[in-house]
């Protein structure tokens, strides 16, 4: 009589074991799945930022021979880290896809208004602006935030944020462009 070799797994065992990885494994791709989608929109953020702090730095300087375009920012050299300078569509390309495009409204008065306008922002990223710069101090010189043509008001933000939708967002920031006596 042949002795049967008994110390293996068993299919039962082996499969049980495959079933505790698998669910393992779906936990762990959507923790990192939601810890890229949070790190996209820290880097959205710093870099509308940067974008921000260094137009209205080149539109004090220059601002009698400023163009309403990114080109002015790249021919300065002046664009902030982590964003790409599109020549042909004259447009900044930053994180999670989005797409940035500067205009300057020359005012009547002393001062100008700088827009940045960022599109194809995911809702999240949406949410974030509109709260991360509305949370901005006063000094800031922020005036009004549109997101998809609403404009939304301080006052009323948060049934105003009912505005983002999933995807493909555009968000219109309106800063004070530079006052005539505006020291640096």
């Amino acid at each position: 009589m042949q002795k049967i070799n008994t110390s293996g797994r068993s299919m039962v065992e082996m499969l049980g074991v495959l079933a505790i990885v698998g669910v393992l494994s779906v936990g762990g791709y959507e923790m990192i799945s939601k810890a890229m989608e949070q790190h996209q929109e820290g880097q959205l953020i710093g870099q509308t930022m940067s974008l921000i702090n260094q137009a209205r730095k080149i539109v004090c300087e220059y601002e009698s021979e400023y163009r309403n375009d990114a080109a002015y920012l790249y021919t300065s050299q002046a664009i902030p880290a982590g964003l790409t300078y599109n020549s042909s569509k004259k447009q900044l390309s930053g994180a999670a896809d989005s797409v940035f495009e500067l205009d300057y409204e020359k005012g009547s008065d002393d001062y100008g208004l700088l827009i940045i306008k960022a599109s194809n922002i995911p809702e999240n990223g949406c949410l974030k602006m509109v709260a991360t710069f509305w949370g901005n101090n006063e000094n800031s010189k922020l005036q009004t935030i549109k997101v998809n043509g609403n404009d939304l008001s301080k006052k009323n933000i948060s049934s105003s944020l009912k505005v983002c939708k999933d995807s493909g967002n555009q968000v219109e920031l309106y800063y004070l462009g530079c006052f005539d006596n505006e020291e640096e």
